[in-house]
């Protein structure tokens, strides 16, 4: 009979280094919470109202997010948090 291998490999979940990641960086919780509901796609409007925050606020919020990583769009938040943080393996 022939032989079969199998290989496992650990892999962090992104959202679990992308919160890790926002530790380092000295977000808010606020700040981290804004991000990981970018990241999972939900527009502006949709995070204020899961958040419960004026639209202005989150606004403020995705500023200073998008300044501290010196991003300037959605497009470019995971890469720049994955990419700091070296994976785990």
């Amino acid at each position: 009979k022939g032989l079969i291998a199998v290989t496992a490999q650990y892999c962090e979940p992104n959202l679990y280094r992308v919160v890790l990641e926002c530790d380092e960086l000295k977000f808010t919780s606020r700040q981290t919470e804004v991000t990981t509901l970018l990241l999972k796609g939900l527009s502006y409007g949709s995070i204020s109202d899961n958040m419960h925050l004026s639209s202005h606020t989150v606004n403020d919020h995705i500023k200073n997010i998008y300044q501290k990583l010196g991003v300037h769009n959605r497009n470019e938040l995971l890469p720049s948090l994955l990419l700091s943080r070296p994976v785990i393996q």
